[in-house]
């Protein structure tokens, strides 16, 4: 059982790094290789990192998201912040992109608000 739990320790940390070499202009492939674990290392990062950048966010939508709006959001990822603009607004509809299908999948499983569109984008 230790040595199973090593075997998964490492892979994430493998693909915690991987992570953290991307950049953009790296190939959409990249992200469907690391989407099964990317909510994973965001928690992480959004709690260790970038929670006061993401509380900014969401007051940034509470002000200036209007009742009806439609948003687009582009590198909508895994539904994160889609969900995010869900809870702090009551947009008409969102139009969310993303490039790596694997991270929609994911998005598609979370996001279940018929007001959002989760679409493949460039």
């Amino acid at each position: 059982m230790g040595d199973i739990m090593t075997e998964t320790i490492k892979n994430k940390v493998a693909a915690y790094l991987r992570l953290l070499t991307l950049h953009r202009g790296e190939a959409k492939e990249a992200y469907d290789q690391v989407a099964s674990i990317y909510d994973d290392f965001a928690k992480v990062w959004d709690h260790a990192i970038a929670a006061p950048t993401l509380a900014y966010y969401n007051q940034i939508i509470e002000a200036r998201v209007k009742p009806g709006a439609l948003i687009l959001e582009a590198a909508a990822g895994t539904g994160e912040r889609t969900q995010a603009l869900l809870r702090h607004s009551q947009p008409g509809e969102i139009i969310a992109l993303d490039a790596s299908a694997a991270m929609l999948d994911l998005a598609r499983s979370k996001v279940q608000d018929p007001g959002c569109v989760l679409w493949p984008g460039i």
